[in-house]
């Protein structure tokens, strides 16, 4: 084993009465890659915020290279070689990429202005490490797609020429080839004797880079183990504390033989989504493939009204929707959760109640009063049904797990009582066991005649929740397909990169 380069002992804490962390022993060398896995609400995020002085511990140590410290904040940590590249994002969006790479440490002139010059020549160097292109550097963020973004945050934390990287789900909105370029980049760092700390629900990247792997579940380590001594199955066994297995819950629906309820004709956004067409039906799962950067996301948000349409039509049960803005949407029956909880779906400043029924109370609203204890109970009903964790309808939205949260949005938007329910991506950065609820709430909907469209690019999900599968690339539908027993997921692949199906 290397030089110990930093040790947690008896590491506690609390936030509002709840223990988040409790009693925490971890230890990560120089030159070596250390997973850290569990379930959503298990405690990594809070365990790397302690270390990256976002947090302060309630009780135990920290040490580094085998003196005691204690973080007051964020800068600490830094002038020690720390750095974080955490779960959301955190740059400004309208400053350039070479701003963000180096806030704080502004190249400086002999006259005290800001070296641009320098800047960019420093940033080049980053982006090149990360496959971004140096023509970014003058780029003002928010230009840049959410992978590019993380691509940037990664490059920033590479700068700081840190002795420990803590990386929190890095890859969850990376495309393949950007997973491929990180994973190539922390083989490197490791071989310059740089320490990792890896956190990720995908068991496949934690296999293929770690040296070791340590378990937490709800905020206890309950194992730690050498990666080439452990099997996939024993390291989920331990997160969700029994025996895992994935079961295949759903079963088709679909009233094929009735009218849709939704059609789609030629549907066009810009040059972003193509003359798109399908039909969707009762209870029917559809779920919407492809790489990232395929249009999927775009083509559900022209749906729903969140971007106008260049040409075509949407009907629902015969009526032309096209145009209807979204905020009108669920009138028509129609509910959208949205890619990126984080930004897009929650109010993180807000109990658990409020994110709720924010989006159904005119159900409960009559001569402009809230019928409150209506609200209420129906609130309550949706916390249960989706058996969401929180200590109370009134706990701030940002202090649940991300698996909870997606749980509440879900809520929300069934308060809103659709016909059809869209879900972008809606297992994104949550761990097996909270995927499984989402996947049994997603068949209970259907059971209830509920239509579901499902964006996601997993393609083992894709293959255990769908009734028929939309692929698209580049914009366009490439390929509509059955999912009835026989679909492999090579075929999906090959429409998902216009490769010519051989007969």
């Amino acid at each position: 084993m290397k030089d110990l380069l930093m040790e947690v002992r008896n590491i506690s804490k609390s936030f509002s009465g709840v223990q988040a962390l409790k009693d925490v022993e971890f230890q990560i060398y120089s030159g070596e890659v250390h997973a850290l896995v569990g379930e959503n609400g298990a405690g990594k995020s809070t365990l790397m915020n302690i270390l990256s002085g976002v947090y302060q511990q309630t009780g135990g140590t920290m040490i580094w290279q085998g003196k005691e410290v204690s973080f007051q904040n964020t800068r600490e940590p830094k002038s020690l070689g720390i750095a974080m590249i955490h779960q959301e994002l955190s740059l400004a969006a309208d400053l350039s990429v070479m701003e963000n790479v180096y806030m704080g440490r502004l190249a400086k002139t002999s006259f005290h202005t800001i070296d641009y010059r320098k800047l960019k020549e420093d940033t080049v160097k980053y982006l090149r490490r990360v496959g971004l292109d140096e023509g970014l550097a003058e780029t003002k963020v928010k230009e840049l797609s959410v992978s590019q973004q993380q691509m940037v945050e990664i490059a920033r934390a590479l700068s700081l020429d840190a002795k420990l990287l803590i990386m929190d789900e890095p890859s969850a909105c990376l495309t393949q080839n950007e997973t491929k370029i990180l994973l190539d980049l922390i083989r490197e760092l490791r071989d310059q004797g740089v320490a990792i700390i890896y956190i990720s629900h995908r068991m496949d990247e934690v296999f293929e880079i770690a040296q070791r792997i340590t378990v937490l579940r709800d905020g206890c380590v309950v194992g730690n183990f050498m990666s080439d001594e452990v099997s996939v199955d024993q390291i989920l066994s331990t997160m969700v504390g029994r025996e895992y297995k994935v079961e295949k819950l759903h079963s088709c629906r679909a009233a094929y033989q009735d009218e849709p309820i939704l059609e789609v004709e030629k549907l066009w956004y810009k040059n972003i989504v193509k003359g798109v067409s399908f039909k969707l039906y009762p209870s029917e799962v559809l779920v919407i493939t492809g790489l990232v950067g395929a249009g999927r996301t775009e083509l559900v948000e022209t749906i729903f009204g969140c971007r106008k349409a260049t040409s075509g039509k949407v009907t629902i049960e015969g009526r032309n929707i096209t145009g209807v803005k979204a905020c009108k949407m669920t009138k028509e029956g129609l509910a959208l959760v949205p890619e990126g909880r984080k930004i897009k779906g929650i109010l993180p400043q807000m109990s658990v109640e409020d994110n709720t029924w924010i989006s159904a109370l005119s159900r409960f609203t009559r001569f402009g009063i809230i019928r409150t204890n209506d609200a209420a109970k129906e609130v309550e009903h949706q916390i249960n049904s989706l058996n969401v964790k929180t200590p109370s309808v009134e706990q701030l939205m940002k202090h649940l797990s991300g698996g909870n949260q997606q749980k509440v949005i879900l809520g929300r938007c069934l308060m809103c009582l659709p016909k059809i329910l869209i879900l972008d991506e809606p297992t994104n950065g949550i761990d097996v066991g909270a995927k499984q609820e989402i996947y049994k709430i997603i068949d209970d909907l259907s059971k209830q005649g509920i239509s579901v469209i499902c964006i996601s690019s997993e393609i083992a999900e894709v293959m255990q929740i769908a009734d028929r599968v939309l692929v698209m690339h580049e914009g366009s539908v490439t390929g509509e397909l059955i999912n009835d027993g026989h679909l492999s997921q090579d075929v999906i692949m090959q429409y998902a990169s216009n490769v010519k199906i051989q007969a």
